[in-house]
């Protein structure tokens, strides 16, 4: 008898989306060696179940992927293209405010 499972990694479901324009981009560096970003898009939010009110979104400048991501934005943002957004459901608000970036897409 051959059974399988099928599943996704919790860090594979996510929990909205914002598309739009970038509003704001900011790198910030604590001193405590735990570099970010921030972003703030102006358009349309689905299905987000925002951390705060100021619709902001975060990332560590940590690691390849989170840099690529910045790259992808900052690129965005000075093209005027609009870029959609995705958080993740796994994770907890990285600084209480802002919602995390899990994926960024150019539209």
């Amino acid at each position: 008898m051959f059974i399988s499972f099928y599943f996704l990694p919790s860090s594979f479901c996510l929990a909205g989306s914002q598309t739009g324009i970038i509003t704001k981009l900011v790198v910030h560096d604590n001193g405590a060696g735990s570099e970010k970003f921030d972003v703030k898009l102006l358009g349309v939010d689905r299905d987000m179940p925002w951390c705060a009110t100021s619709k902001e979104w975060t990332a560590f400048l940590g690691n390849e992927a989170s840099k690529m991501q910045f790259s992808i934005l900052l690129t965005a943002y000075t093209s005027g293209k609009p870029v959609t957004i995705q958080s993740d459901a796994d994770k907890k608000c990285p600084d209480g405010g802002r919602n995390r970036i899990r994926n960024v897409l150019v539209n």
